[in-house]
């Protein structure tokens, strides 16, 4: 159903923008789209293996919309951007454990741990795997900047190539919080990709674009955002 519905959205996706005289799409696109057995994701790698076997029909999807660019622009010279980004977090996220990320599920679990007075946090897996996360007020400025480029094809990293273990971003996010309790780790819970970081370095240059928050900076930002529409 993934790989079915997906597709045929971006399907209709293109074939809008043409038929309405779209100047320019811009596309972000989630890194599972890369080759599973990496931990540093470059542009120049992208085709070379299969998607993570976790996320492999989703991940396909992705590359359908870098391949449909190409074509696109090569039969039609209908200009799109393709932003692969490292994984966002920011104020009005998703923060319930069905749908978030690691870093929005660990928030809400901390705060709900110190509003019912709980000593202990469940965390899948080892925590050992390493994640990159990009605050999201940056990730929607490199896709502004994207809409200044000339006409054509696009396919650009957008992250800050700086990698960070499930474990030491919970303790991060613990400390940030006040909360003084323990994490217990299921480890009989799927780990996923042992690491994945984005190499932004082509954005630099040619979007003239680099992350501007660190990840305290960011993380303070959210947990404020996120305690403020909570515990109103």
């Amino acid at each position: 159903k993934i790989l079915n519905d997906n597709t045929q959205m971006i399907i209709n996706i293109f074939k809008s923008c043409l038929q309405n005289e779209v100047g320019q799409l811009i596309n972000p696109i989630s890194n599972c789209a890369y080759p599973g057995d990496l931990t540093v994701y470059k542009e120049s790698d992208f085709w070379n293996g299969k998607p993570h076997e976790s996320v492999f029909n989703y991940g396909l999807t992705r590359r359908l919309i870098v391949a449909l660019s190409e074509s696109y622009y090569q039969e039609y010279e209908f200009s799109s951007c393709n932003l692969v980004l490292s994984n966002m977090y920011g104020p009005n996220d998703h923060f319930d454990e069905e749908r978030s990320h690691a870093l929005g599920a660990f928030i809400k679990k901390i705060n709900d741990a110190k509003i019912n007075n709980k000593k202990t946090v469940n965390i899948w897996g080892t925590g050992s795997p390493i994640r990159e996360w990009l605050y999201v007020k940056d990730g929607a400025k490199a896709m502004i900047k994207a809409m200044e480029l000339e006409k054509g094809s696009y396919f650009l990293n957008i992250g800050v190539n700086k990698g960070i273990s499930i474990k030491e971003l919970a303790e991060k996010i613990a400390d940030l919080m006040n909360w003084k309790g323990e994490f217990e780790y299921d480890t009989e819970k799927p780990d996923g990709a042992l690491e994945k970081r984005v190499d932004g370095t082509n954005s630099y240059t040619q979007l003239k674009w680099k992350p501007e928050v660190s990840l305290d900076s960011g993380l303070k930002e959210t947990i404020d955002w996120y305690v403020k529409q909570t515990n109103k």
